[in-house]
């Protein structure tokens, strides 16, 4: 999905399918395609292409974290989002990416 919405990318469960099993949910891409406040350098068609791998990948470690979460944790991690812990979310994120990124 591309639209315009208030981060440059996003994967995440789509919410409607939370309460199924973690391999029956629907998943949502979203990608925004309009950064205002001159932020448009953040936006993954002005990134490099490795950077846009890099971000694929980040978000891919997402969805693979997902398929291990319950609906309980998956609402744990929706008011980790909406509190302090969302940049220590991320960063383990990236610790996720690189251990992984290790074994090819």
């Amino acid at each position: 999905m591309v639209e315009n919405v208030d981060i440059p990318l996003s994967f995440r469960p789509h919410w409607l399918s939370i309460l199924r099993t973690a391999r029956s949910r629907a998943y949502l891409v979203v990608i925004d395609n309009n950064r205002e406040s001159g932020r448009n350098a953040l936006l993954p068609d002005n990134q490099p292409f490795n950077s846009q791998i890099g971000i694929l990948g980040h978000g891919l470690a997402h969805a693979v974290y997902y398929l291990s979460r319950s609906f309980f944790g998956i609402l744990g991690d929706v008011i980790c989002q909406l509190g302090d812990c969302r940049i220590q979310f991320e960063r383990t994120t990236d610790r996720r990416l690189n251990s992984s990124s290790n074994l090819i």
